[in-house]
């Protein structure tokens, strides 16, 4: 067990109790059982650094998955300690994504200096050429839980893919947006559309993947960009990344029986198993291998070598480029 910053952990048992409603940074006095579990739940977060930020929900299955005594259930104990953890400087606070919140403001400087740093920055690690440029097919990636889109992002965007998340729902503006967006290529590049989609093996992750396969299919068919449902399916490609029965099987995850299943006559199997449940990491090569089949490596090193030079010419322009310093 380590402390956010550095050196052991220390835990202040002086004022603030478990159970209590804590504000701000909060000493705290864990139960006994809480002092028992502790080291486990901030080893995972450790162990899973390379991919931070990471979810409640994925610490809760890397712990299942060492044979602990953990269980489903304990999902509010996770939720809990982490939010203790991080009050008290116990777990860093980048190290956990809760995609509950949103934010939007204008970008403000008082200072040359300021916007100096900022332009210089932006040119450094956000403005890239398209990188799917000259592919025989776009690719998007569409994750079912928000608190993952960081981890899918941080691999998707080296291949220049574009990452889409609904908080495990999508509403019919997104899947009319993605339409859009589809028609747009088709008619201005003649490509079509792969999604890549990582939900849940459950009744409702099932049924979000058929309601974004056929209510996307269906505006390409009714708009006549696409009169011919064989020409629909080439325009449009929807393939289910994760979570798989292959997956599950090659991982070793474990899974829950289904019940009532007589009421959900879409979903087939007698188990389910939320994304989560795959290691941080495991998700990063599962969502590598997946993009990977779709691009043309040659394409794409001739295209990234294109953008170094796009940099360079943007830095000399500019005079902020990162090629010549700030």
């Amino acid at each position: 067990m380590r402390l956010a910053s550095s050196g052991r952990a220390k835990i202040n048992y002086e004022i603030e109790y478990e159970n209590s409603r804590a504000r701000g940074f909060a000493r705290w006095r864990p139960t006994k059982r809480t002092l028992e579990r502790l080291p486990h739940l901030i080893d995972v977060v450790e162990e899973y650094r390379d991919q931070w930020p990471i979810t409640s929900r994925q610490i809760l299955y890397r712990l299942i998955a060492l044979d602990l005594g953990f269980k489903k259930d304990d999902i509010d104990w996770v939720e809990r300690v982490v939010n203790r953890g991080r009050r008290a400087n116990l777990i860093p606070w980048r190290a956990i994504e809760d995609g509950r919140s949103i934010r939007s403001s204008p970008f403000e400087v008082t200072r040359k200096a300021e916007f100096r740093d900022w332009l210089s920055d932006v040119i450094d690690t956000q403005v890239q050429i398209d990188r799917q440029r000259g592919q025989g097919q776009v690719v998007e990636l569409w994750v079912e839980a928000q608190g993952m889109v960081p981890q899918a992002r941080r691999i998707a965007h080296q291949y220049g893919v574009s990452v889409y998340s609904s908080g495990g729902d999508t509403t019919v503006s997104a899947r009319h947006s993605a339409f859009e967006r589809i028609e747009r290529r088709l008619a201005d590049e003649k490509r079509g559309t792969v999604i890549l989609h990582v939900g849940d093996l459950d009744p409702d992750g099932v049924a979000l993947f058929n309601v974004i396969r056929k209510d996307i299919g269906q505006f390409i068919l009714d708009s006549g960009v696409c009169p011919t449902h064989d020409e629909a399916r080439r325009a449009l490609t929807v393939v289910r990344t994760a979570i798989t029965h292959e997956q599950i099987d090659r991982y070793g995850i474990s899974s829950q029986r289904v019940k009532r299943r007589k009421r959900m006559p879409h979903y087939p199997w007698d188990i389910t198993v939320q994304v989560e449940a795959l290691a941080p990491d495991q998700l990063a090569d599962e969502l590598r291998t997946a993009i990977t089949e779709w691009i043309d490596q040659d394409v794409l090193d001739a295209t990234i070598e294109t953008r170094l030079r796009g940099e360079l010419h943007l830095g000399v322009t500019t005079g902020f480029g990162p090629a010549l310093g700030k």
